[in-house]
């Protein structure tokens, strides 16, 4: 938890959330769950202070997995937010 208490604390970095899901469900749905598990993240790092000008966010549904969707260890590390500081 403390490498994301105040993350964006540079005010010229910017950081990117990229959120991603597995292929259960149409890809409407997928992105939806992406979106929300995003802001989701987005808005916890503004509760720990980080200004939300800060963050720009991107969806990518199930379209770039990390493991595979064929077990559900593989589809549990597909549910991500990555976090990226942009320069």
């Amino acid at each position: 938890m403390s490498k994301l208490k105040n993350l964006a604390q540079q005010k010229d970095k910017k950081i990117k959330l990229t959120g991603h899901a597995d292929n259960i469900g149409s890809e409407a749905v997928n992105n939806q769950i992406s979106l929300q598990r995003v802001n989701a993240v987005k808005l916890y790092l503004i509760d720990l202070g980080d200004p939300a000008h800060l963050f720009t966010t991107k969806v990518m549904g199930e379209s770039q997995p990390v493991e595979s969707n064929e077990t559900p260890d593989g589809r549990a590390k597909n549910w991500r937010v990555e976090i990226t500081q942009l320069k």
